[in-house]
C-alpha cells in the first residue's frame, strides 16, 4: 500500500518550494493525483503523491517509472480486465 504525501510533504522531502512541486505536477514532470469531476481536475483540488513516485522523481526517473511505482499502471489494468 502506498504512503501518500501532500504538496508540502514533497517540497520538504525534495528541498524545493511547494510552488515548484505544483508546477512540476501540472507540467506532467511529477506524477500525482488530483480530485476529478467530469474527467477534469477539480479547481483548487489538492495534489497527492505516492511516496515511491516522489522518490523516483527526485532520482530523475521518467514519468512512466513514477506511474509504475505509484501503482496506477496496475490499477488501470485491473479495472480494464473487470
Amino acid at each position: 500500500m502506498a504512503n501518500w504525501l501532500t504538496t508540502a510533504d514533497v517540497a520538504a522531502r525534495a528541498h524545493r518550494d511547494p510552488c515548484t512541486i505544483r508546477r512540476a505536477a501540472v507540467a506532467g514532470e511529477l506524477h500525482g493525483h488530483q480530485p476529478m469531476r467530469n474527467g477534469k481536475p477539480l479547481a483548487g483540488g489538492r495534489w497527492t503523491f505516492a511516496e515511491a513516485a516522489v522518490d523516483a522523481w527526485i532520482q530523475g526517473l521518467d514519468l512512466a517509472v513514477q506511474r509504475e511505482r505509484c501503482g496506477c499502471v496496475q490499477l488501470r489494468l485491473v479495472r480494464r480486465a473487470s
